[in-house]
């Protein structure tokens, strides 16, 4: 949902997409709604009193109500603030039309559980002890709000969403003295907005365990990794509910054999062991343990 709210009320921004674009004859369907995370940036701006929001590509002009090119001033399109007592969502369609990275295997083994490798060397790269769950220390949840806020700015960078990415990071030091709720919270809210975030972060995540694509996931512990270590593990109990989720993909004849035959092998399928499939569009996998 491109919205922000305030004071009970909902608001989107939008921005004119016509080809005549300050012409007093354009469609209302010409109005196209600026992404959930340039919303809250240009509303936060807007209620600050500030004389524009900076975007990646665009600021806003509060005064003459437009947006304007970072790289052709002449470049200007009008821009209009709507509220709302009532949430009007809209779907999105790249979270069910990912053009990630496709793994190499249809599943991986772990006895670690999901993203198990992964984030044993995220805690190595934060200094954290496996043998232990130090996140109930608040200095340590700190540390890793800290190179989590670090790491997001770096990937936005390369992703060219800079602005997106440093607010982000103003978000998450918001909380980073917060309780691990609080700081969860914060992350399942960033991660579900509308940026590189989720797309890329699902990318790796989706990647994990696959040895064609290790050097891939592994540059990413020390970026990624911090907000990913987060999210996963700072989760409470009663946040968090079993439940069946249905998904459909494609596989061969032999991959789903390759899945029976490791699936019912004493060797490897052991009470301990996780059969994930990760081809989930979130940073969740649906995951088979054997019975």
């Amino acid at each position: 949902m491109a919205q922000a709210s305030t004071a009970g009320l909902f608001v989107r921004w939008l921005w004119n997409s016509s080809d005549d674009p300050f012409s007093p004859d354009h469609f209302e369907e010409a109005w196209r709604r600026y992404s959930d995370v340039e919303t809250a940036i240009i509303e936060e701006a807007y209620q600050m009193k500030r004389v524009e929001a900076m975007l990646d590509k665009y600021h806003i002009d509060f005064e003459h109500s437009v947006q304007i090119s970072n790289n052709n001033l002449k470049k200007q399109r009008p821009v209009k603030r709507i509220t709302d007592k009532h949430v009007e969502s809209s779907p999105r369609v790249e979270r069910f039309t990912s053009k990630s990275i496709v793994p190499a295997a249809p599943f991986i083994i772990s006895t670690y559980g999901m993203g198990g490798t992964f984030f044993l060397e995220v805690m190595d790269y934060c200094e954290i002890p496996h043998n232990s769950f130090p996140f109930d220390n608040s200095s340590v949840r700190r540390k890793i709000v800290e190179k989590a806020a670090e790491g997001l700015v770096i990937e936005g960078k390369k992703a060219g969403q800079q602005k997106v990415a440093e607010w982000f990071a103003r978000q998450l030091l918001k909380e980073k003295t917060g309780s691990k709720t609080e700081i969860w919270t914060c992350c399942a809210r960033l991660y579900c907005m509308q940026s590189f975030l989720y797309k890329k972060l699902n990318e790796v995540m989706r990647l994990i365990g696959d040895p064609k694509h290790e050097n891939l996931w592994r540059k990413k512990v020390s970026t990624f990794g911090p907000f990913a270590l987060l999210f996963w593990k700072l989760r409470e109990p009663e946040v968090h509910r079993e439940m069946i989720v249905y998904r459909g993909a494609n596989l061969s004849n032999d991959l789903i054999k390759q899945y029976e035959n490791r699936c019912v092998d004493p060797s490897e399928a052991t009470p301990e062991t996780t059969f994930m499939f990760p081809a989930s569009l979130t940073c969740a996998s649906l995951f088979h343990r054997p019975m």
